[in-house]
């Protein structure tokens, strides 16, 4: 992908706003009442596998991957949830993605 493209691809990505929007841009199936419910778990695994692979941004294959992978770690029953500690040392907040933690329900 040129740069040209991987600028448009990401001006698109900032016109996305839902799971439904993010699943059907990456051409992704998915059953509408489960992401209903789950939409944002999904998006939360969605950014925190992004976050892993930072030199991976901007490429639409390996986000197309990485929301199908979090999409069926969803189904699968595995979904992050918020740590109770409060946050890391270092920012504090409830919101950083070290002080999430992956649960199987």
């Amino acid at each position: 992908m040129d740069v040209t493209q991987e600028n448009d691809f990401l001006d698109d990505l900032e016109e996305l706003s839902s799971a439904q929007e993010f699943l059907a841009y990456f051409h992704i199936s998915y059953d509408a009442s489960f992401v209903e419910k789950k939409h944002i778990q999904l998006l939360r695994l969605f950014q925190k596998l992004l976050s892993a692979q930072p030199n991976r941004l901007g490429d639409f294959d390996f986000y197309q991957s990485t929301l199908r992978m979090a999409y069926k770690q969803l189904l699968l029953g595995r979904e992050l949830a918020l740590n109770t500690h409060g946050g890391c040392d270092t920012c504090q907040s409830g919101d950083c993605p070290s002080s999430m933690v992956e649960e199987v329900r």
